[in-house]
């Protein structure tokens, strides 16, 4: 999940043992995972080599081999970093020390994403990699036979997942559009036409003693017709024109439209505390501490 990590066993090191080994070996950052009957409860960050610490407490854990609809992904790539709504002092300082722990040149390529997403301080973690419309590799969340999500190895093969459900209605409405718009315009140019006819028909002035036409009428009458092709000309090349210029705007939207595979794992955070420094329970600095009472508000949010 994060690039350039080596794993411990903690065993029964003091904390504040753990972060003068890794200064001293030139790590540039500590994470400590507590758990409770075998499972993720508390999570400690410490910046190194001069801090700060912070303590968060971990909710609604859920591995990537737990999601039957998740997909793989190559962890030499970095990921792309999304921080949301991190607005307050504390909150940017906060939102620092989590962009620290990855390298602040992503590779596009590798299309992985990671998010952290604060709200009302909960900040939600989420890990994705996004998958543009038409692309086809790897492992893909396909639709089974009874309607149950499962991992497919050949989703050329199989193209009833939710996605192309999707797709194919969006398509389906937009044709469906342009054949009523093509319709419209097919009556227009017809009642075009015959207004065109009728005009022409009821003129009566230039009209010859003997029941025939004078020259300057038939010259109108000409000219009247040419000026009715050059419209019908016109408005063909500009009807051909609009729905070229509508079918690359489609193409574009296509290419543009991306489908997100999670990863995992997925976890809710919420902070304890934010000590100033590398980690010392005695004599640290506390920069905020989470107390029930501190929150009087709901309005009021500190990240």
């Amino acid at each position: 999940m994060i690039p350039n990590v080596e794993y411990y066993k903690r065993k029964n090191y003091d904390l504040k043992k753990i972060v003068a080994y890794a200064k001293d070996r030139g790590y540039t950052a500590l994470m400590v995972m507590s758990e409770k009957s075998k499972v993720p409860d508390g999570l400690y960050i410490c910046s190194l080599p001069e801090g700060p610490t912070s303590f968060w407490r971990i909710t609604n854990v859920k591995l990537g081999s737990e999601m039957g609809y998740g997909t793989n992904c190559n962890e030499s790539d970095n990921p792309e970093l999304i921080i949301n709504n991190f607005d307050t002092r504390l909150g940017r300082r906060t939102a620092r020390q989590l962009a620290s722990l990855f390298p602040s040149n992503p590779d596009f390529k590798g299309r992985r994403s990671v998010t952290f997403h604060n709200q009302r301080d909960f900040v939600f973690f989420r890990h994705y990699r996004y998958q543009f419309k038409g692309e086809r590799d790897g492992r893909v969340a396909i639709k089974g036979g009874k309607g149950k999500i499962r991992r497919g190895k050949n989703p050329e093969a199989e193209e009833n997942y939710e996605e192309s459900e999707e797709e194919d209605a969006a398509t389906s409405l937009l044709n469906e559009k342009e054949k009523a718009k093509a319709k419209r315009a097919k009556e227009k140019r017809e009642k075009r036409l015959k207004d065109g006819k009728a005009h022409i028909d009821d003129l009566d002035c230039g009209m010859s003693d003997d029941g025939g036409m004078s020259e300057n009428d038939s010259d109108m009458e000409a000219g009247n017709d040419s000026d009715a092709s050059e419209d019908n000309t016109n408005y063909k090349d500009k009807s051909k024109k609009k729905n070229q210029e509508m079918k690359e705007a489609e193409s574009k939207k296509e290419l543009e439209r991306a489908v997100l595979q999670e990863i995992g794992p997925r976890f809710t955070m919420k902070m304890r505390y934010l000590q100033h420094g590398t980690f010392d329970a005695k004599n640290g600095e506390y920069e905020y501490m989470w107390r029930p009472d501190s929150q009087v508000s709901k309005k009021k949010m500190f990240l």
